[in-house]
């Protein structure tokens, strides 16, 4: 069973899902709640399953075992149109002769709405999404930020209890991008609803979740919350798909005061086991140190972790310098460093010494 929250009921259960196309199995056994209120995404590469999770959940697809639950009714074998599901396409599908008002009154006109309900139920929406001036506005009249926003209250019409969101911000520019992520969390904290958000973008995720399920090959790999994820993985896929890492390959020699003991090319590293055993000495493990968590001194720190290194690249990156450090005898490891860019002026020199808290280097378990 994966993350829950105590304080809220579960308007999803995900009963031991499978979903096979021929041989190929898509999802393996996935067995899950997503709770009431929760912006929870599920994250990963092409084919790991995610887009597969949310067709079964739409009625899009049917599970080859398993069962569906959605406000503790089972839908597995129900049409999307009796499920109290709607859905965020990633093209958005408005109907293009139709005006921004027609587009959100079309699901309330389907389930038999009265015209005064559905006239209160677009005012409310238009408000809401501030999109009261482009009620009378075709979808080729409008921005894709605005078109996004037409589509998201159109899902939000019927008022479902869950809501399905096929990575919609793929088709807007950076900037933009950046803008409707923080406008659609403060929508979902507005309205309280439960969203499901599929994406392979890892900044998107980290932006706007609750709750981040990482998957790989039909299984979860990690299920947590964004911090979580980034700093405490548990698996190399996690780690290496979420951010930029630092990948430290080694032998364990044994244990000091709670950390973990490592011998690196030579250097002797500590770090923490984040979940999980502990690893037994002579055991190999991999652990992830991220960028940003690693401090760069000229001259040698007090610190745990210490290690001189030389600099072999500076990457300007704005804000941030990015630092290729070589470490260890012979000198065939590599750290990378991320530092303001402003700090950077105070390490001119090619030698320098680097260090990092042991509890920012996560042993991992896979």
């Amino acid at each position: 069973m994966g993350y829950s929250a105590n304080d809220r009921q579960a308007v999803v259960r995900l009963d031991r899902i499978t979903k096979r196309f021929g041989e190929v199995t898509a999802i393996d056994c996935l067995d899950m709640e997503i709770m009431s209120g929760e912006f929870i995404t599920f994250l990963g590469p092409s084919g790991c399953g995610k887009s597969t999770t949310l067709r079964i959940l739409g009625g899009f697809e049917r599970p080859d075992e398993g069962r569906v639950v959605v406000g503790g009714q089972d839908v597995t074998r129900l049409p999307p149109n009796k499920r109290d599901v709607n859905m965020v396409f990633q093209d958005y599908a408005l109907f293009p002769h139709m005006t921004v008002a027609q587009n959100i009154a079309f699901g309330l006109e389907l389930k038999g709405k009265t015209r005064g309900e559905i006239d209160k139920r677009i005012g409310e929406l238009v408000d809401f999404l501030h999109l009261s001036a482009l009620r009378e506005r075709t979808p080729d009249q409008l921005s894709g930020g605005q078109r996004q926003r037409v589509a998201l209250a159109r899902a939000l019409a019927p008022d479902p209890k869950l809501l399905l969101l096929d990575e919609p911000l793929g088709a807007l520019d950076a900037k933009l991008r950046g803008q409707v992520q923080v406008e659609l969390k403060d929508i979902q904290k507005t309205t309280g609803k439960t969203f499901f958000f599929v994406t392979h973008d890892q900044e998107e995720a980290l932006t706007m979740s609750d709750r981040i399920v990482v998957m790989n090959a039909g299984r979860v790999e990690q299920d947590g919350t964004p911090e979580d994820l980034y700093f405490r993985p548990k698996s190399r896929f996690v780690a290496e798909f979420i951010g930029e890492t630092n990948l430290i390959e080694g032998t364990v020699r044994g244990s000091d005061n709670g950390a973990i003991v490592i011998d690196w090319n030579g250097l002797e590293v500590r770090g923490a086991a984040q979940q999980g055993p502990v690893p037994a000495a002579g055991q190999s493990v991999a652990a992830s140190l991220r960028l940003e968590n690693v401090q760069c001194h000229a001259e040698r720190p007090e610190q745990p972790n210490a290690i001189s290194g030389r600099v072999v690249h500076r990457i300007f990156k704005g804000s941030r310098m990015a630092l290729d450090i070589r470490v260890g005898e012979p000198a065939d490891a590599v750290i990378k460093v991320y530092m303001d860019a402003n700090e950077a002026g105070r390490f001119p020199q090619e030698h320098l010494w680097i260090s990092w808290d042991p509890q920012r280097l996560s042993v991992l378990h896979g």
